[in-house]
């Protein structure tokens, strides 16, 4: 019976070890997130990139890693990243297996096959692939983020200015519009390389009117409306009717000229 009283309390503390130095590691991360800014999506790892939904494991990618993605699609979505090939992978435009990928000049990840570059030159190459939603932390999607801040009823430009400068927003200056102050971060490569917008901040006198969305954000509390080219207009604050058409004209407008 002692011996089994002992046994119980060798593995309880195991078990209570084990679970503090997960927690901890957690934390370490968490940290690590919040030290730095998040920029866009970021690998939750280490991840597995494939050839196709399911299909052949090509490379892995390591936590934290910066990536570019396309818009979550049954539990999937496409995912590429910016590396540093050597000079024998830039002229033969693919990595053999098993060799370590770095991106400024920080290990990222591994192939487990050989990984043919979607663009690259000398100094730089796109490498890209399949990951489950899973893969990525939820906290670094722009979009989760801004729909998070809107159901706190938080509108002031000082509660999103944390959230501009997280994700590395700018200010826009392609089809100003009057009284409006308008921050944008780019859209992802994988989904256009000309220069639209993700998402785009729409505030007058510091306050949120309104936000375009390339991707799909849920607020059943506010009206949106379709442009052009997939991105949309939801308005968070009581504009009249003829400055909603003044903004969807004037978007209209400007991504009927982009190539």
């Amino acid at each position: 019976m002692k011996n089994f009283l002992l046994i119980l309390i060798l593995f309880f503390s195991i078990s209570c070890a084990n679970k503090k130095k997960n927690n901890k590691d957690e934390l370490e991360k968490n940290k690590t997130l919040k030290a730095s800014l998040i920029l866009g999506e970021r690998i939750d790892g280490p991840a597995n990139i494939r050839d196709t939904i399911n299909g052949k494991l090509l490379f892995e990618l390591n936590d934290l890693t910066l990536i570019e993605t396309t818009e979550i699609k049954n539990n999937w979505l496409e995912v590429g990243v910016f590396i540093k090939p050597t000079i024998e992978q830039a002229e033969n435009f693919y990595i053999l297996p098993n060799t370590k990928i770095y991106s400024k000049n920080k290990l990222i990840g591994i192939t487990k096959d050989t990984v043919n570059f979607l663009f690259g030159a000398e100094d730089y190459a796109f490498i890209n692939g399949f990951s489950h939603k899973n893969n990525i932390k939820s906290n670094t999607i722009p979009e989760n983020e801004l729909k998070s801040i809107i159901k706190k009823n938080e509108f002031s430009l000082s509660d999103f200015n944390p959230f501009i400068e997280n994700f590395g927003f700018e200010i826009s200056e392609l089809g100003k519009l009057e009284d409006i102050e308008q921050y944008y971060i780019s859209q992802s490569i994988l989904v256009d390389i000309s220069p639209r917008d993700r998402i785009t901040l729409l505030f007058r006198d510091k306050m949120l009117i309104g936000f375009i969305h390339s991707r799909k954000i849920s607020l059943e509390k506010f009206k949106t409306y379709d442009l052009v080219r997939g991105h949309k207009l939801t308005i968070t604050s009581d504009l009249k009717d003829y400055e909603i058409k003044k903004i969807i004209e004037s978007k209209i407008q400007v991504y009927n000229s982009i190539d």
